[in-house]
């Protein structure tokens, strides 16, 4: 006899109903023992999403969201091109992100 058909004939609906979550889920449970691939990237962005949209009450218009939301998650390189002069010294010129 099947582990899981000993569970299905038990009188205990809690394992019923762990084994049935379980077989429903097989195949995600198998790619992920397989692959080792977690959402937990996709669910970090969209817990970011989630608090950008509920400041964005504020924003005039849709487009200022979009644009937080491209500087928050785009991985844009915002270095300056060309950094000012610190304490008398020469300005860096940077070239190819290296200084």
């Amino acid at each position: 006899m099947i582990p899981d058909e000993k569970v299905m004939r038990s009188n205990i609906p809690e394992m019923i109903k762990a084994a049935n979550t379980i077989l429903n889920h097989i195949d995600g449970i198998l790619l992920h023992i397989k692959t080792n691939i977690t959402n937990g990237k996709i669910e970090g962005m969209n817990s970011k999403l989630r608090g950008f949209t509920k400041r964005a009450f504020g924003f005039k218009t849709s487009k200022n969201l979009k644009i937080t939301i491209f500087i928050a998650l785009g991985k844009l390189n915002l270095t300056p091109a060309y950094l000012p002069t610190l304490f008398g010294r020469e300005p860096l010129k940077i070239i190819d992100n290296k200084i």
